[in-house]
C-alpha cells in the first residue's frame, strides 16, 4: 500500500482553498462573538467547543464528503450526497467527537487566535493517524466476521 498522490493532492486543494479560509473565518467569529470580554474563561471555552462540535463539525464533514464525491465524479444532486450522509455522517461525527473536544479545550484556552489554524493543522496530523487506526480496527472487525 503506497501513498495515494491523487487523494493527497485533492485534500491539499480542499484544505488550501476551502477549509483554511472558511475555518479561519469560523474561529475568528467564535472569538469575536462568543464571550469576547472573557474569551478564555471556562464558560467561553465550553461554548466555543460546543459550537464547534455541534455547528461546524457537521458542516465540515458534509463539505468533505461532497468534495470527495465530486472529485470521484459522483452526482451530488442525484442523491449521492444524501446517501453518503445517511450512511456515514453520524459515525464520522462520533469519531470526531471522541477526538477533537479535548484538543479544542486546549485550543480555545491556551492558543492565541492568530495561531489557531496552525495548531489545528498540527493536531489534524494526529487526527489523521487516529482515523487510520479506527479504520484499521473496523477492517479487522469486518475481516473477523463470517
Amino acid at each position: 500500500m503506497g501513498i495515494d498522490l491523487g487523494r493527497c493532492g485533492r485534500n491539499a486543494i480542499f484544505g488550501g482553498s476551502i477549509y483554511g479560509p472558511i475555518s479561519g473565518a469560523w474561529y475568528g467569529a467564535l472569538d469575536q462573538y462568543v464571550l469576547p470580554e472573557d474569551p478564555t474563561s471556562a464558560l467561553a471555552v465550553a461554548a466555543k467547543v460546543a459550537a464547534d462540535q455541534v455547528a461546524w463539525a457537521p458542516v465540515l464533514v458534509t463539505m468533505l464528503f461532497a468534495w470527495d464525491l465530486a472529485w470521484n465524479g459522483d452526482d451530488l444532486t442525484g442523491g449521492g450526497l444524501q446517501k453518503k450522509l445517511g450512511a456515514d455522517l453520524l459515525d464520522t461525527l462520533k469519531v470526531n467527537w471522541s477526538f477533537w473536544p479535548v484538543f479544542h479545550v486546549l485550543n480555545f484556552r491556551f492558543v492565541s487566535p492568530g495561531d489557531r489554524i496552525l495548531y489545528i493543522n498540527a493536531v489534524q496530523v494526529l487526527y489523521n493517524v487516529f482515523l487510520c487506526y479506527k479504520a484499521s480496527e473496523r477492517e479487522s472487525d469486518d475481516d473477523g466476521k463470517t
